[in-house]
């Protein structure tokens, strides 16, 4: 998903919500509890004035694997339950 209108951290609050079938409010921890969110969203900004570069942030949240790619698309995917 990439939808440059939306920081970051609510493109993947909504995700998240949605593949829980919960409403956002309802999440548990709050995302902001697994990683700092404003750092998040100032990285990935489109107007954040820097060259763009390849790279990308991954991490758990709950049951699920969130990646943020260079470009500002999310992924969430089913996390290793092992």
């Amino acid at each position: 998903m990439c939808d440059e209108s939306r920081p970051t951290s609510e493109k993947i609050i909504a995700e998240i919500a949605d593949r829980n079938g919960a409403d956002a409010t309802e999440l548990h921890p709050p995302l902001y509890e697994v990683i700092d969110v404003e750092a998040l969203d100032a990285l990935f900004a489109p107007d954040r004035g820097l060259q763009p570069c390849d790279g990308r942030v991954e991490f758990t949240y709950g049951s699920w694997r969130v990646r943020v790619e260079s470009d500002g698309s999310v992924a969430v995917e089913p996390g290793d339950e092992s």
